[in-house]
């Protein structure tokens, strides 16, 4: 699965055009392809927006402004946001958002409101008996206080807070504190994706990527992110022993140059985790899952979200039994015509059925 930001948006302007906004908002949300970012974008500019991964909830129309909360696919998609009300004369859309797995922190806030008056943003695990520890603060010193009452420990400087991180490693390697100053995103600005918690980046090494396909993988029992992100245009598995994985979330996230894949020695029995799988695949136009055996699998999210030019996939094994998450699963395939489903069984079609694009021919 994606790693999601989650971010407080507030859009104001004249209250008219809020109006307008708001209740395009509201179609959207009430549509079929229901509150995401990319159908609102889709709706105003006419044009396909299949990028725009993210969805809003709790949408209000408050008194002087739209309120919603938005959770992105890997940023917080202010620069999407700003296009949205690049067609409204007075619109401009604030926020504050975060995003764990990639140390981000942003905002813009509005000068009059004050609605994002916070200015820097605590992430910590202090033991593993507790949970993780969250949130942003308007003061450094706000943020030494949440991290004193937590640990027990007198925190008052930067020292301080370095004394007490050495001294949870010791006990623990799982155990961190990163202190973010949160970026403030300007009009028509994107902000640098990544923020530092004490002093820069400049003496950091940088491990260079491996691109050998692992040789022996009789062992292994995950392949998430495995080739993510793979300039490949094909690749040879054929001797890949895949009886033992559990996981193969994103394995093939954007590989966007691969244009064949041949899976079928793939052991799936044990797989649980499919969401992402095929995520951007978008040079690849047929697909042959026929060998998969996906009985125990639980998770189909977003799998084959982005496969713009897919327009033949097979899917004849499939047993969506187990099946838990199928949501946007075909989000963006705009070019699939047909869904091969020879051996599956009745429940299985209509699971699938239900998420596919409008027109798909399904064969049995």
């Amino acid at each position: 699965m994606a790693d999601w930001s989650y971010c407080e948006y507030r859009i104001a302007g004249d209250p008219e055009e809020l109006d307008r906004l708001f209740g395009i908002m509201q179609k959207v949300e009430n549509a079929e392809s229901g509150p995401w970012l990319w159908a609102l974008m889709t709706e105003i500019n006419g044009e396909e927006a299949e990028d725009a991964r993210g969805q809003w909830s709790e949408l209000k129309r408050e008194e002087d402004c739209i309120s919603f909360i938005f959770e992105g696919a890997y940023r917080t998609y202010i620069e999407e946001w700003d296009e949205v009300c690049d067609n409204f004369e007075t619109l401009c859309p604030y926020f504050e958002g975060v995003r764990w797995a990639y140390e981000l922190a942003q905002k813009r806030e509005n000068p009059e409101k004050g609605w994002f008056p916070n200015k820097y943003y605590l992430d910590m695990r202090y033991s593993e008996d507790e949970d993780d520890e969250a949130g942003s603060f308007r003061t450094l010193e706000d943020v030494y206080k949440r991290i004193e009452e937590l640990t027990g420990t007198k925190i008052s400087s930067e020292e301080d807070v370095e004394a007490l991180r050495s001294a949870l490693e010791e006990k623990n390697d799982d155990t961190f504190i990163l202190i973010y100053e949160i970026e403030e995103i300007p009009r028509g600005g994107s902000g640098s994706h990544t923020l530092f918690p004490w002093g820069d980046m400049s003496d950091w090494e940088i491990e260079e990527v491996d691109d050998d396909i692992p040789k022996d993988t009789s062992g292994m029992t995950s392949m998430q992110s495995m080739f993510l992100l793979s300039g490949e245009t094909t690749l040879d598995l054929s001797s890949f022993d895949t009886s033992k994985v559990v996981n193969m979330s994103l394995m093939f996230g954007y590989c966007s140059d691969l244009t064949t894949l041949d899976l079928s020695s793939f052991d799936t029995s044990k797989v649980v985790d499919m969401s992402n799988m095929f995520e951007g695949c978008s040079a690849l136009s047929t697909l042959d899952l026929s060998s998969f055996d996906t009985t125990n699998v639980t998770n189909m999210r977003e799998m084959f979200i982005g496969c713009t030019e897919l327009t033949t996939l097979d899917l004849s094994s499939f047993d969506t039994s187990k099946v838990t998450d199928m949501e946007a699963m075909f989000v963006g395939c705009d070019s699939l015509k047909t869904v091969i489903m020879k051996n599956c069984s009745a429940a299985t079609v209509e699971k699938i059925k239900s998420v596919l694009p409008k027109g798909v021919e399904i064969i049995r």
